[in-house]
């Protein structure tokens, strides 16, 4: 049993469901019949709002001939079902062939409900209790990760069913500025690095390496974009349904806690996994800041306006 089978085993029932407006999905024994696997996979998920330039932006800077050889796995959120329409098209457009399964959600009340009920309903009543102990929880937050672990499972369905196998996944937000990907690099780090995950940093060069430095004292690690082998990628992107049996171990206790709530989370997500894994409870697993020649994976930048992410109080009490 792989460890994706493993984790799923204890998922709550209702994890995956989805509420697609708009998917792609290459159909079973694609990969005989058309293009080959990729050399490596991404993994992109988010909530975007029109113009949907910060899609190409973020192909461009990634770099069209790594796109051409990468297979892309894409669940992210819009507004309306007319944005869900064109959003796809931008995708086909901007990822052709390479684009291998994506579902576009309309953020609206019916999906808010079904992400904050997703374990209530299961009765751990985990967002409850992280609503008594460190205000309420960000329907956003949980949002975000639902579409990361969403975006997971779509690559992990293709490969078991066309017999991928990926070197390297990259896991990123549509709308981020990043250096050009070198695979040739990243797969010789990964393949000396098969568990650890490498998690993206955006700020100054000082601050992402401070940032991550002492547990539990005031740090936090972004989740913008994350690198590193199917197996440590797709841990990373296990939040949302780890949620309730790793939360206790978010240090609620601590005043400053609740600031940079979904980055605290993150890394104690993180934290979670990697004492598991030395336990013997889960399999090998680590999460680094340092990446090529030992240096911080840099995110450079976010087209963070109001054309270019969501904002909650445009649409509802959450994104």
């Amino acid at each position: 049993m792989s460890r994706a089978d493993s984790d799923s085993c204890s998922d709550p029932g209702m994890i995956r469901k989805t509420f697609p407006v708009w998917s792609r999905a290459r159909t079973h024994g694609d990969v005989r019949n058309g293009r080959e696997c990729g050399r490596f996979a991404v993994d992109i998920a988010g909530g975007v709002l029109p113009p949907f330039t910060p899609v190409e932006h973020f192909a461009e800077d990634f770099g069209q001939a790594a796109v051409k050889e990468a297979d892309v796995f894409v669940h992210m959120l819009v507004t309306s079902r007319t944005d869900a329409a064109d959003l796809g098209i931008t995708l086909e457009n901007v990822f052709g062939e390479s684009l291998r399964a994506a579902e576009v959600e309309v953020y609206d009340t019916e999906l808010v409900n079904h992400i904050t009920h997703a374990y209530n309903g299961n009765g751990t009543g985990i967002i409850r209790f992280l609503g008594q102990h460190a205000g309420r929880v960000p329907d956003r937050m949980l949002s975000m990760w639902r579409n990361i672990f969403l975006a997971s499972v779509a690559r992990q369905k293709f490969s078991l069913e066309n017999g991928c196998r990926y070197s390297v996944v990259v896991r990123s937000r549509p709308d981020i500025k990043i250096k050009p990907f070198d695979f040739a690099q990243w797969k010789a780090h990964v393949a000396n690095n098969p568990d650890t995950v490498v998690i993206g940093c955006h700020a100054s060069l000082a601050l992402c390496r401070e940032r991550a430095a002492h547990w539990p004292n005031p740090c936090w690690l972004d989740d913008q974009l994350a690198i590193g082998s199917a197996d440590a990628v797709s841990a990373y992107e296990r939040l949302f349904p780890d949620l309730a049996r790793f939360a206790w171990w978010w240090p609620y206790e601590i005043r400053s806690a609740k600031a940079n709530f979904p980055e605290r989370l993150m890394l104690a997500h993180m934290d979670w996994r990697a004492r598991a894994a030395r336990a013997g409870s889960h399999a090998p697993f680590s999460w680094s800041v340092a990446g090529l020649g030992g240096k911080p994976l840099m995110v450079l930048g976010i087209e963070h306006s109001h054309n270019a992410h969501v904002r909650v109080g445009e649409i509802d009490d959450g994104w």
